[in-house]
C-alpha cells in the first residue's frame, strides 16, 4: 500500500533502513576488497605554512612492496586544482565573480599552506609497507609565518597565503535591502554587538576513504568515495583529470556519518584515480582519526558585528 503524504505528515514513521545496520550488514569503504588491491599512505606536512625546498623520495620508491610514489610536481602535470569558489548559479552571479580563486593542488606542489596537507603519496602492497615508506620520503621545508586568528589575518603585514592577492580577503560584499540609513536615523535605540564562534568539525565514526580502479581496456575509471555528493565528485574530478563522464562512475557505499565532513571534494579523490592509472590496479586510502581531523574541511572562525535599529513600537 502506497501510503500518501498527508499520511506522513506528524505522524511517526517507522524506519527501514535501520534493520541492516543493527544487524552488521552494512557496507561501508572499508568493507570492500578488489582483486590486486593496493593501498596509499601520504607523507603530510607537520607545519602550517611552509615552502617546500625539495622531496627525496628514492630511498622509500626502493622499499619492499612499493610499486610507485607520486609528488606535488608531478600530479600537478596531470592534473589541475581543486579551486575554492562559488559556482554562478542563478541569484550568486556577482558574489560568484567577486571571489578570488584559491588553488588547491592534489599534493602540495611547491609551499603548503596548513598542517596536514598531503605532499606525496606513496602505493604499496598493503598500507603497512606503504608507511614505512612514507616514513623513508625526505620533504625539506621552509617554515614561514604562520597566522592562526581570522582577525589578525586581515591585519597590514598579516602572513600571506597567496602573495598574488596582496592580502587574505576571499571575498568582499555588500547586501542592501530597504533604506537603512533612514531606519537609523529614525530610530529610538541602536545596539551593536559582536559575536565570535570558534572553528570545529564534524567527527563522524567512519573516517574520509576512497578506491579508485582504472580500467585500461575500456579507457573508463571507477571511484568509490565516502561521499555525500558523489554526482558533484563525478562532475569535478572528471574535469581536473581529464575524464569523460560518460567514462567515470562514482558509487557512494555506506556512509559512516557525515556532518557536512563528506559534503565536498577532497584531493585525495583525486590522486587515487592518478594512482589507479599510474600503477594498473585498484588503489586505496582509508584515513586514520589524526589525518582526517587534520586534513578534512572545517567549520570557519567566525566574527560578525551586528547593529540594530529600533523604534518604540517594535519596529
Amino acid at each position: 500500500m502506497v501510503v500518501g503524504p498527508a499520511k506522513l505528515i506528524c505522524a511517526r514513521v517507522k524506519r527501514v533502513e535501520d534493520p541492516r545496520f543493527l544487524t552488521g550488514r552494512g557496507r561501508f569503504l572499508d568493507d570492500i576488497t578488489l582483486p590486486g588491491m593496493v593501498e596509499v599512505a601520504f607523507v603530510r606536512s607537520p607545519y602550517a605554512h611552509a615552502r617546500i625546498r625539495s622531496i627525496e623520495s628514492g630511498e622509500a620508491l626502493r622499499s619492499p612492496g612499493v610499486l610507485a610514489v607520486l609528488t606535488g610536481e608531478e600530479a600537478a602535470r596531470q592534473a589541475r586544482p581543486l579551486q575554492a569558489k562559488l559556482h554562478e548559479a542563478p541569484g550568486l552571479e556577482r558574489l560568484a565573480r567577486a571571489y578570488r580563486i584559491a588553488d588547491w593542488y592534489p599534493l602540495a606542489w611547491g609551499r603548503v599552506r596548513f598542517m596536514g596537507e598531503a605532499v606525496v603519496a606513496v602505493v604499496a602492497d598493503n598500507r603497512y609497507l606503504a608507511e614505512d615508506a612514507v616514513e623513508k620520503v625526505l620533504v625539506d621545508y621552509e617554515p614561514l609565518p604562520v597566522v592562526v586568528d581570522v582577525e589578525q589575518s586581515l591585519q597590514p603585514g598579516a602572513p600571506l597565503l597567496y602573495e598574488n592577492w596582496g592580502d587574505n580577503l576571499m571575498l568582499k560584499a555588500d547586501f542592501r535591502s530597504g533604506d537603512t540609513e533612514r531606519a537609523f536615523r529614525e530610530a529610538h535605540v541602536v545596539v551593536r554587538e559582536t559575536f565570535r564562534t570558534n572553528r570545529c568539525t564534524g567527527l563522524s565514526i567512519e573516517t574520509r576513504g576512497c578506491i579508485a580502479k582504472y580500467d585500461f581496456s575500456s579507457e573508463s575509471l571507477i571511484l568509490w568515495t565516502s561521499s555525500q555528493i558523489p554526482h558533484v565528485v563525478r562532475m569535478t574530478v572528471a574535469e581536473l583529470i581529464g575524464v569523460r563522464e560518460n567514462k567515470f562512475q562514482v558509487i557512494a557505499p555506506d556512509i559512516g556519518g557525515g556532518f557536512g565532513i563528506k559534503s565536498h571534494v577532497f584531493p585525495e579523490e583525486i590522486v587515487l584515480c592518478l594512482l589507479s592509472r599510474q600503477v594498473g590496479r585498484p588503489v586505496k586510502w582509508v584515513g586514520d582519526r589524526l589525518e582526517d581531523l587534520q586534513s578534512s574541511i572545517h567549520a570557519r572562525q567566525g566574527v560578525f558585528t551586528v547593529e540594530l535599529a529600533a523604534r518604540n513600537d517594535g519596529t
